[in-house]
């Protein structure tokens, strides 16, 4: 979560991101069976985890190109140091474990590319700075949309499993 602020507070959102794992006492020793309503708890959970990621893009991503719009309109001569990359790598790290967290691969490997191509910007010459975290704005405004996407596609899935469950 997003503190007042503006920094990152990853303690509380890790417990809730956390993966889905059924407890011996949920399953029983040695049972190989699962049953309905173990189902329907783990769809319920896998629901709940989504829209805490999707909460979690919509509170992170504004703030992280307001930071890197702010960079851009700047045009510090002397480039972009550690301390103003800092706070956007770290959005873009919680974001990052977050996706892990709940499996969404390829959410994983589009904002690892992000903080990759965030780096490598900071670390060209300052007449091409300007060019570069546009293109890094760019790239962070999708990320909602693919947030959503993943979403939705989740809800799709758990409803297709939900219609086959017996009542």
């Amino acid at each position: 979560m997003v503190s007042n602020d503006g920094n990152e507070t990853l303690e509380n959102h890790q417990d809730s991101c956390c993966p889905l794992l059924l407890s011996q006492d949920e399953v029983g020793e040695g049972q190989d069976q699962v049953t309905v309503e173990i189902v329907r708890r783990i769809l319920h959970d896998l629901e709940r985890l989504d829209e805490e990621f999707l909460r979690e893009i919509q509170d992170r991503v504004p703030a992280v190109i307001d930071r890197i719009s702010h960079l851009r309109q700047s045009g510090n001569p002397d480039g972009i140091t550690a301390a103003q990359l800092d706070p956007i790598l770290g959005h873009v790290e919680a974001l990052t474990q977050c996706a892990k967290m709940i499996d969404a691969e390829t959410m994983t490997m589009f904002l690892q590319g992000i903080k990759s191509f965030l780096t490598s910007a900071a670390s060209r010459t300052v007449a091409t700075l300007p060019e570069r975290l546009q293109a890094a704005e760019e790239r962070v405004r999708r990320v909602i949309p693919m947030a959503e996407q993943w979403v939705t596609l989740g809800r799709l899935e758990r409803a297709s499993i939900e219609d086959i469950l017996p009542a």
